[in-house]
């Protein structure tokens, strides 16, 4: 009969198994992301930019917004994929260590060190906060 492993508490060891844990997973976690963060984007570029402009300025906002949230969001999801695997655990350490190396990676184009420490600290600490606001 085939029993599942216990330890010592007599709890039900479960071998990890967290969501994404192949390859093909975290590809396709990343790539969904990007898909949704394209559509958020977009709706939000043309949302905030309907106001002040017409035509072509509203379609290269619309576009640069689409393409902001698409990497910003598949970057996301792939630091999530990481810290999954190296931390062996689905939790809010790696949500906010995603959240933190998402900031550091978009802010590197400012080239200013301050900048780069400040937005992934508030970002990995923001969200952080609001995972545990929402999961109570």
């Amino acid at each position: 009969r085939n029993v599942p492993p216990q330890n010592m508490d007599g709890a039900v060891q479960r071998p990890y198994s967290i969501r994404g844990s192949s390859t093909a997973s975290c590809s396709s976690r990343v790539v969904s992301s990007a898909a949704q963060g394209v559509i958020a984007g977009t709706l939000w570029g043309f949302l905030a930019s309907i106001r002040e402009g017409a035509g072509v300025e509203v379609a290269k906002h619309t576009a640069k917004s689409g393409l902001a949230f698409a990497s910003l969001l598949g970057m996301y999801s792939g630091f999530q994929c990481i810290f999954e695997r190296l931390r062996r655990q689905d939790d809010v350490v790696n949500t906010s260590l995603a959240a933190a190396a998402t900031g550091a990676a978009a802010s590197l184009p400012t080239r200013n060190a301050k900048v780069v420490v400040q937005t992934a600290l508030t970002l990995g600490i923001g969200v952080a906060v609001l995972d545990r606001a929402l999961n109570r």
